[in-house]
């Protein structure tokens, strides 16, 4: 049985979550942890219902998704400005039509990339 595009989404977050909690495991999965904190970090943006948000804010939303300022979300937010998710200034982020629904769609997308 194959999944569809938002089940493997959601299965993607799902297990990212979980390899957070192990020692190790980042290292060892990194396309899934990659697009999983994509994911989580595309849901965060989505859930602010904004067009814009600032640096500040958005530092804030990837801390609280376990997303690290200097190492990880740079590579992020890289991924999904290739996604055409977002757009980014030396100030803002654009939120580029992005749906709650959407995200899980967009996190399977970024894991086959």
């Amino acid at each position: 049985m194959e999944m569809d595009e938002r089940t493997q989404g959601a299965w993607i977050i799902h297990h990212t979550d979980k390899l957070q909690d192990m020692k190790y495991a980042a290292n060892d999965y990194e396309t899934i942890n990659l697009a999983g904190k994509c994911g989580l970090l595309l849901s965060s943006l989505a859930a602010s219902e904004e067009k814009s948000i600032s640096k500040e804010r958005l530092n804030t939303l990837a801390k609280a998704a376990h997303i690290s300022l200097k190492m990880e979300l740079p590579v992020i937010l890289d991924k999904l400005e290739k996604q055409k998710l977002i757009s980014s200034s030396s100030t803002e982020i654009h939120i580029l039509g992005l749906t709650t629904s959407a995200t899980l769609e967009h996190t399977t997308s970024i894991f086959y990339d």
